[in-house]
């Protein structure tokens, strides 16, 4: 059969043929992807079997180009700030608490040690604390996923290229890129150590399965239900198969397949309760597993299921272990009233890692019985089989190669539309194109890198944005709520609370902790500062207002209009980087029926109106500014009038306003500077700078504006 049957002469004769009572099973000698994973056979010559398949090279090769792909997607993602505290950041600070065992205490170091044994194992991250490397790691190991695929698709269906395919479909598996896309997350993990598990499980290495398996278990609460689910289904082949008295090449692992059930159970059992006593009965961690339907339409659970499915082209339905392991998938999808269970959000979320590895493991396992039931049969239509050479030339290893083709095809298609960043993407109605980072991203990424640097990393008591994972880790107490301004049950946060330097939280168990905040930093320009907890107005926009106007923090730092605030702080900021931003005229609206946007500019002819333009709507911190317009008219006449502005919370507040008339202008057509200048005397969104009381005839043309930090905020804020 050529590629489809084993390397001759690529074993020692020392070792045996693997018996099989299965028709069409496999004949040659036994490869390293048959053998038990044992030192000793690894060095008496088994590594040299797998360097010699090409195949399993290429598999290789495509995991390492996933790994290189999506690192470099990652880590742009990091860089442009669009990555959360809650995921990225928490990681980190799992992974330090474990190099800091001090963070957590004597006690409760053993807890969580006993709780989450694979995040002790990234302890070394949280040593480098780098979260490049950490999600350059998560890639890595996503990609490293296709290897055992492949392996376990060489052993099962005797074909090299049909494991092969399959490896290179799971790669492009959508879902898979959606895991990586949003953060870094443990869970991320369960998918490569559950293929090498069970790999390990087919090759009878029962003590690597079992370890493997455990730590896959242990990635995330409750994925170890997914272990004992897989438990069970051993449980249940093995007594199908002594009820049917179905002979196996083997004696059937019990001893394994009990121990696993019970540990994973008891390990269940020990994280619920510890969870749920530590978070209390209404956490996510408690309840999670719970229904609720909610107002989640019917149409995004099925289109969550369908599409999960189709690129394999539904092949997992038909085997019966791996529709058992999908069933706390569906049974999420269709019940749970939590959003990102469902589409579009389960496919840009780590929550697919649930179901991945059970997708491709349930299509191998209905090509592998389609190759028996098709082997069985030759015999019995060989003459019809003869007299038809293109039967002839497709025996059953043919037929799942080309089967697997299709799926990758399908795979391949599925994901130009719904993967992230994919070509064809924005044909869909949740489209996320990618942004490659630019050096201005970058420039401000290193100016909040230098204002965080003046916060200690000692002090727990910080109060950031969701978006500024590396404002961790922190020595928090373990569970604790990192300060997060946009994440929480913030209660009610008064300039009060900001003199007395605590803030009420509602935990989980309905119990009020005075938070203490000692220092707070905002992005006025990334997406956590408006973003709002379960309290309204509880932004970071909010506090640092609110922190600011009490009088109680002064201005620490202040770099591009980012601000670090220090309580009892009143000295000049430790570090000023002034605020500079140049509009374009055409980003400015409402600029009624006789104008014209051409060349980036704005131009006003023979108009007469009580308002005007007004935009860009933008962020400024406190401190003094320079508003500069470069004007342009074609009348000089005294009559000819505009008023220029400056105002905030969209128009609620003003701030400046400045008068031009045709007489100010030195000659008609030549182009003029006019400048404003304005104090914000606090952080204020919606800034605008509208035109009203036009009367103008001739054209009024507008070719730059620029808007310049000439000073900082007052030290302390001063009521206007």
């Amino acid at each position: 059969m050529g590629e489809e049957t084993a390397e001759k002469g690529g074993e020692p004769p020392s070792v045996p043929t693997a018996p099989s009572s299965r028709p069409g099973a496999w004949k040659g000698p036994r490869s390293l992807l048959q053998a038990p994973l044992h030192w000793t056979r690894w060095r008496a010559g088994q590594a040299w079997v797998a360097l010699r398949d090409r195949y399993l090279m290429l598999a290789v090769l495509a995991s390492v180009t996933y790994g290189v792909v999506w690192t470099y997607i990652s880590v742009s993602n990091f860089y442009s700030g669009d990555s959360a505290v809650y995921d990225l950041g928490l990681v980190m600070l799992k992974a330090w608490w474990y190099a800091n065992p001090g963070s957590v205490g004597g006690w409760g170091y053993l807890s969580v040690v006993i709780d989450e044994p694979f995040e002790v194992l990234m302890t070394p991250v949280g040593v480098i604390g780098s979260f490049p490397l950490l999600l350059g790691l998560q890639s890595f190991a996503l990609g490293a996923g296709a290897v055992p695929l492949y392996a376990i698709g060489r052993r099962a269906l005797h074909s090299k290229p049909a494991a092969l395919l399959l490896a290179f479909a799971y790669l492009v598996y959508f879902p898979l890129g959606g895991v990586n896309w949003f953060d870094a997350h443990f869970i991320a993990f369960f998918i490569p150590l559950f293929l090498v598990g069970f790999y390990c499980y087919q090759v009878r290495s029962y003590l690597w399965a079992g370890v493997l398996l455990g730590i896959a278990g242990t990635t995330e609460y409750p994925v170890i239900l997914l272990v004992l689910a897989f438990a069970v289904t051993l449980l249940l082949e093995g007594v199908l198969r002594k009820w049917l008295h179905r002979p196996t090449a083997h004696r059937f692992p019990w001893k394994f397949a009990l121990l696993l059930f019970v540990c994973s159970g008891l390990f269940f059992a020990y994280q619920y309760v510890f969870l749920a006593t530590a978070l209390g009965p209404g956490a996510f961690a408690a309840t999670a597993h719970t229904t609720g339907g909610g107002s989640i339409p019917t149409q995004d659970r099925t289109e969550a299921i369908i599409l999960l499915l189709a690129p394999a082209l539904f092949l997992c339905l038909v085997s019966p272990r791996w529709l058992l392991m999908l069933g706390p998938a569906f049974y999420l999808i269709s019940f749970s009233s939590y959003q990102p269970l469902t589409y579009p959000s389960l496919f840009r979320t780590q929550y697919s890692a649930l179901f991945i590895p059970f997708v491709f493991l349930g299509a191998i396992a209905a090509l592998q019985e389609v190759r028996w039931a098709l082997d069985k049969l030759e015999p019995r239509f060989a003459p019809a089989l003869r007299k038809r050479r293109w039967l002839r030339r497709m025996p059953s290893v043919k037929l799942v190669t080309v089967v697997s083709a299709c799926v990758l095809v399908s795979s391949a298609y599925l994901a130009a539309y719904y993967q992230p960043y994919g070509p064809w993407n924005d044909q869909t109605p949740w489209p996320f194109g990618f942004q490659p980072v630019t050096s201005a991203e970058l420039e401000r990424q290193t100016r909040l890198t230098a204002l965080e640097s003046l916060i200690p990393r000692s002090s727990p008591y910080v109060l950031f944005q969701n978006d500024m994972p590396n404002m961790l880790p922190r020595t928090l107490d373990y569970l604790q709520t990192p300060e997060v301004s946009g994440i929480g049950n913030w209660e009610n946060v008064t300039p009060y609370d900001a003199m007395i330097g605590s803030f009420p939280n509602l935990g989980y168990d309905g119990s009020t902790t005075w938070m203490r905040v000692n220092y707070m930093i905002d992005d006025p320009y990334n997406w956590g500062f408006t973003e709002e907890g379960s309290t309204t107005d509880n932004s970071m926009y909010h506090f640092i207002q609110v922190g600011y106007e009490s009088g109680k923090y002064g201005i620490l730092g202040e770099s591009d209009g980012m601000l670090v605030l220090e309580r009892g702080y009143q000295g000049p900021p430790k570090i000023y980087t002034p605020y500079q931003q140049s509009i374009a005229p055409s980003q400015l609206s409402e600029a009624g029926p006789n104008e014209s946007r051409a060349g980036g500019g704005l131009s006003i002819s023979n108009t007469s109106s009580p308002w005007m333009w007004n935009g860009p709507s933008t962020t400024l911190s406190p401190g003094w500014y320079d508003v500069s317009y470069l004007l342009r008219t074609t009348d000089l006449s005294a009559t000819n009038h505009v008023t220029l502005g400056v105002t905030a919370e969209s128009g609620q507040i003003s701030l400046a306003t400045l008068e031009v008339y045709g007489t100010n202008f030195s000659a008609a057509n030549r182009a003029m500077t006019v400048t404003m200048q304005v104090y914000v005397p606090d952080t204020y969104r919606g800034v605008d700078l509208p035109a009203s009381q036009v009367d103008w005839s001739g054209t009024l043309s507008v070719l730059a504006i620029e808007v310049t930090q000439s000073g900082p905020g007052d030290p302390l804020y001063t009521f206007p």
